[in-house]
């Protein structure tokens, strides 16, 4: 539990996961605004992903498992 962005699998992702999962974001969303706000939501998940995929210089998912990581201070 606790997968609330795309930006937050991408963690789990580069950290090692195969995948990640996440409902509660979904069901907020569907019931909110219905199909349109799912779709909405993953589309700003993939862009999130992508978005970190961008910053790493990774062009694929396996490139990105291995990117370098940074700490935060």
């Amino acid at each position: 539990g606790g997968i609330r962005s795309g930006l937050d699998a991408a963690k789990c992702i580069r950290l090692g996961a195969t995948l990640s999962g996440a409902a509660l974001p979904f069901l907020q969303a569907q019931a909110k605004n219905g199909t349109e706000g799912c779709r909405q939501l993953i589309a700003a998940w993939k862009h999130e992903l992508k978005t970190a995929m961008f910053l790493t210089g990774s062009n694929n998912l396996e490139k990105f498992k291995t990117a370098r990581m940074v700490e935060r201070p």
